[in-house]
């Protein structure tokens, strides 16, 4: 007589680790990349610090070898001609004096700063960041009170909370009504992206006609004299 075969699967890749025990090794996992990215953000702190050239958000001070987010413009650079220092006046200027400073720096910083300084372009690519993270938040909250406690009080998989398997779909029986929860929260974010993202591009789009872009007409003009310096002159030379 015959038995019916078993799998017996073996997890080849069980967490060995001694360190975090249990979880599958999420925790660890997690851990690490915790670690990687404090890492990385401090190799960026360093190189921001003494060797990075921001370009157009930052600017080298040879004086005091010290970084800022905004450019201080050199009085000696720069023409006394009212026009051509208008944007000059209106741009903010911060000194960096620590390592960790720019990240306060950047909670400061207003759409109004980032237009002046970058232009249209940088805040509708910021604001279009900024969407994605309220989505990914409210997507995250959701899963997180919602979704998980309905897959772990599935009845396919081990009752040992420590196993991924009862944290996914697969713990749900194919004739649970459970499964309903997963398709009505899948078509709602669907929903909530379309609805964001529309009202981004109708943002976008009033103040694009609002505001005008001259990013597209704009020219990066280096060496000229401080006699020439002038916003009439430049203006009148390209009319």
């Amino acid at each position: 007589m015959s038995s019916a075969p078993i799998c017996d699967r073996v997890n080849t890749y069980a967490n060995k680790s001694r360190v975090i025990p249990g979880y599958e090794g999420i925790p660890y996992n997690l851990c690490v990349n915790v670690i990687g990215w404090v890492v990385l953000m401090c190799g960026f702190t360093l190189l921001r610090k003494f060797a990075w050239d921001y370009g157009r958000m930052a600017t080298f001070q040879p004086r005091k070898n010290r970084w800022t987010l905004f450019s201080e413009i050199n009085d000696e650079n720069v023409s006394t001609d009212n026009a051509s220092i208008d944007s000059v006046e209106q741009t903010p200027s911060t000194n960096d004096p620590g390592y960790f400073s720019w990240i306060v720096s950047y909670f400061k910083l207003t759409s109004a700063d980032l237009q002046l300084k970058a232009g249209n372009d940088a805040v509708q690519y910021l604001r279009f960041h900024f969407y994605l993270i309220i989505y990914t938040a409210i997507t995250t909250v959701f899963c997180l009170v919602v979704i998980l406690p309905v897959n772990i009080h599935g009845t396919l998989k081990s009752p040992d909370l420590q196993k991924f398997g009862v944290t996914t779909i697969s713990n749900i029986s194919s004739n649970s009504s459970s499964l309903w929860v997963h398709t009505i929260f899948g078509i709602g974010f669907f929903l909530l992206a379309f609805f964001l993202m529309q009202h981004f591009s109708r943002q976008f789009r009033r103040e694009s006609t609002r505001t005008p872009n001259f990013s597209d007409k704009t020219l990066m003009i280096s060496g000229i004299s401080r006699t020439n310096c002038s916003r009439a002159l430049i203006l009148r030379h390209f009319a």
